[in-house]
């Protein structure tokens, strides 16, 4: 019985999500995203589980949920063996950026998103010299917007802060980190996820640079 309500509640924010309801969409699914997840993720079906953990992670990048987003990415990428479908969801992102930037303009949220959407595919995919200049013009946008004191301005400095860990631009990647984490210490509950993702990206930069009292 609970897994006909979840397929339901599925169904439903599916439709909310394609008539442009993101935020109605992610709080139906919301209550029943693990039993969902669970489902996908042992399913012998990997082109459905494919398709329901990338469009999961689309719509948590649309409702602000960057962490989530990068994670259900994640979560299709493995799913999926065949990288002819990289290539496809590559396509699809790229396009998605093309018509964001033609539709709101190149100063718009809505294009800030898909510049971060297509950098977090691009990161997974280790393609990162191709992420710096998206996420470079999106951390423009989101300043643009709300300013170097707002917690989704601190969110575009710690995609780009990433990418420059897997670079080993160490120095680039604490400097980002370390200005983000200040933002959120003043804008942000320290028990939040967000805080403490960036505590746990710092662990991992001091580590990596054999720093380990610091991490």
């Amino acid at each position: 019985e609970e897994f006909q309500l979840a397929q339901e509640a599925l169904d439903s924010a599916i439709e909310s999500f394609e008539k442009g309801e993101y935020e109605s969409a992610w709080k139906i699914l919301s209550p029943y995203r693990e039993l969902m997840d669970l489902t996908f993720e042992e399913s012998d079906d990997t082109d459905m589980a494919f398709s329901y953990f990338n469009w999961l992670s689309e719509l948590n990048f649309l409702v602000d949920e960057y962490e989530l987003g990068r994670q259900y990415l994640n979560k299709a990428q493995k799913k999926s063996g065949d990288q002819n479908t990289y290539g496809e969801l590559d396509f699809l992102a790229e396009k998605a950026v093309i018509l964001a930037k033609n539709e709101y303009g190149e100063y718009d949220i809505n294009y800030a998103i898909s510049l971060d959407y297509l950098s977090v595919l691009y990161g997974s995919l280790n393609r990162y010299k191709y992420a710096e200049p998206n996420l470079l013009k999106s951390q423009k946008i989101w300043e643009e917007q709300f300013g170097k004191h707002h917690p989704k301005y601190a969110i575009s400095l710690d995609y780009l802060a990433i990418i420059y860990l897997r670079m080993a631009r160490y120095f680039d990647a604490e400097r980002l980190m370390l200005k983000s984490k200040e933002i959120k210490e003043t804008k942000l509950d320290k028990y939040l996820p967000d805080y403490v993702t960036s505590l746990s990206h710092l662990a991992e930069l001091y580590e990596n640079m054999g720093r380990y009292s610091d991490a």
